[in-house]
């Protein structure tokens, strides 16, 4: 359909040209003038077709990502690369007793004063957490304890946007 169309456009621009000829009909310029617009007409339908089908196929692929997120087993935390707080799922906040209020209002930094209260090592939780900022392309894993008994995995990688860093994120399971 595509090639049609181009090959319809191109004919009709290359015939227009001959417009300057003394001999040419001025019916045929006029059918091939109305042909061009048609084809710009239909040329212009695919595009906005493609566009459409493009952004329906985007917000399918967002809403799948946001269930993912919002659903996982797994306590998730998306940082910018300064340490700063992006995204934070609602298993995350279950974990360690939170709420998002209080995290959203303060502009927070990880890791939360109210986490490192709950961690039996604070001190090991919170090297891990300032290599993590040091560090922006390692791989990084943890487990600890908390002062209620439960034990925790984290592990994070870095957050990439066309090859770029961009921040991190943290995995927490239980």
């Amino acid at each position: 359909m595509w090639i049609w169309l181009l090959t319809l456009f191109l004919a009709s621009v290359a015939l227009s040209f001959r417009a300057e000829n003394p001999d040419f009909d001025p019916i045929l310029f006029l059918m091939l003038d109305a042909l061009l617009m048609l084809s710009m007409g239909l040329l212009m339908q695919l595009l906005l077709a493609d566009r459409a089908r493009v952004q329906a196929s985007h917000q399918r692929q967002r809403a799948i990502t946001i269930s993912a997120f919002e659903y996982s087993n797994e306590g998730i935390v998306v940082l910018s690369n300064a340490g700063k707080i992006l995204e934070i799922n609602p298993r995350f906040l279950e974990m360690f007793n939170l709420r998002n209020d209080d995290i959203v209002l303060r502009d927070s930094q990880m890791p939360l004063p109210e986490m490192v209260l709950q961690v039996k090592d604070p001190e090991a939780f919170q090297i891990l957490s300032a290599e993590a900022l040091a560090l922006p392309e390692k791989f990084l894993f943890q487990e600890f304890q908390t002062m209620k008994g439960r034990y925790f995995s984290r592990f994070s990688k870095p957050l990439k946007m066309q090859g770029q860093t961009i921040g991190r994120i943290w995995f927490y399971q239980d």
